[in-house]
């Protein structure tokens, strides 16, 4: 059995098919399609879109108060790290799946780090872009990359270096559309979080591939 293999059995659900089409040899297109799709079945079974929507509202909040010296005894990144985790430990994620709202933690506070480093305000729209982002990443990272990245390496023949590299160009090339993945929801709660349109046309059977799989049945 390929070593490859037994990494793809320790993915769930629908992060098999990224591995496979991943050390298939495909396109970059193609890998990216079948990420975003993974991904955001993951996010809609994972996260109610309610407590989603008030992730970026809340950042947008606290960023305000924080510029203001609203917020008592904060004086440092760890302080502000505690404040913004602090309210957002306030949204209602009953609905939501405690692993899946871990990550969407981590894609806030980094949220809130580039919002330090790039020195200008942040409008809600740019936070709820940064933070669709960020969350569509560490998705990625936490159900495909970290328990497939050795299969991966293996099944492309790259050393732990080209691994690194081509893990952030696949990033790069997923954030245009990674950006976009929960504006639905954001617009409106009752929407669902689908996959941003394929790069990659979908491929359609032709009648001779049909009749190929058709069994002639002698009467």
């Amino acid at each position: 059995m390929p070593d490859g293999d037994r990494f793809e059995r320790v993915l769930r659900g629908p992060w098999r098919r990224p591995y496979r089409i991943s050390i298939e040899g495909s396109s970059t297109e193609a890998l990216c399609d079948s990420i975003k799709k993974a991904t955001a079945a993951k996010l809609r079974a994972s996260l109610s879109p309610a407590y989603l929507k008030r992730i970026p509202q809340t950042i947008h909040q606290v960023l305000t108060q924080l510029a203001l010296g609203n917020v008592p005894n904060v004086s440092s990144d760890t302080q502000r790290f505690t404040a913004l985790t602090s309210a957002l430990k306030q949204l209602d994620s009953k609905d939501s799946d405690f692993v899946a709202t871990q990550l969407a933690l981590k894609a806030a506070q980094t949220v809130l780090i580039e919002s330090e480093q790039g020195g200008s305000s942040m409008t809600l729209s740019d936070i709820e872009a940064c933070f669709s982002q960020r969350l569509v990443e560490w998705t990625i990272r936490h159900d495909l990359l970290a328990p497939a990245r050795e299969g991966m390496a293996l099944g492309n023949k790259r050393t732990t270096a080209e691994q690194q590299r081509w893990e952030k160009d696949l990033l790069s090339a997923l954030a245009p559309d990674s950006r976009r993945m929960l504006k639905p929801i954001f617009r409106n709660v009752e929407a669902s979080i689908k996959a941003p349109r394929r790069r990659t046309p979908q491929r359609r059977m032709t009648i001779d591939e049909l009749n190929k799989g058709l069994t002639v049945i002698e009467v």
